[in-house]
């Protein structure tokens, strides 16, 4: 018995590792694959892809200086190798909007319903309308609450960039959204 335990201790340190790395991002990894994908079950597949692969290599997340974009870097790289191949086999792809309505129905508004809808119908058609660098930047900053410098580390380009994209995806909004808010 005591073989066995001995046996199987490394695997419960490796998981209870795992957790401890990878677990607090979890649920951002989930919302930036909804973003990309826009679809509940493609956004569930990608993460547990990316968290499958990351398995093997926890001592480049150890050894990485902020976790967080090192993890969305590798979900990104991964979402476009997906993108690219189903390019080339081409699927419909399902529209969930009851998520990103359910998204806009959680936030406590003096507004009513139909309203807060409404304007989450228009912040969405607004944010589609931008260019993918331009969108990704956007969500990833105001959204998900990340620095420039650690966007700029997860799509590797320089922060000035990541800035500007910023700035530009800002005014566009702007532009799209003037008397909404």
């Amino acid at each position: 018995m005591a073989f066995f335990t001995r046996l199987f201790r490394p695997a419960r340190a490796s998981e209870r590792r795992f957790s401890e790395l990878v677990g607090p991002h979890i649920e951002t990894m989930y919302r930036m694959a909804w973003h990309w994908t826009r679809n509940t079950h493609d956004a569930e597949d990608l993460v547990q892809d990316v968290l499958i692969r990351i398995v093997n290599r926890l001592d480049e997340l150890e050894a990485a200086d902020k976790p967080q974009p090192w993890l969305i870097r590798v979900l990104y790289y991964r979402y476009v190798d997906l993108y690219r191949r189903r390019q080339r086999s081409p699927v419909l792809p399902a529209e969930d909007c009851a998520e990103a309505g359910s998204a806009a129905e959680a936030e406590s508004s003096v507004m009513d319903k139909p309203d807060r809808l409404a304007l989450a119908a228009q912040l969405e058609r607004a944010l589609t309308s931008l260019s993918d660098d331009h969108r990704d930047v956007v969500l990833m900053h105001d959204l998900e609450g990340f620095t420039t410098a650690e966007i700029a580390v997860v799509f590797g380009i320089s922060e000035g960039t990541i800035k500007s994209r910023l700035h530009r995806a800002r005014e566009k909004l702007k532009g799209k959204l003037h008397g909404s808010f």
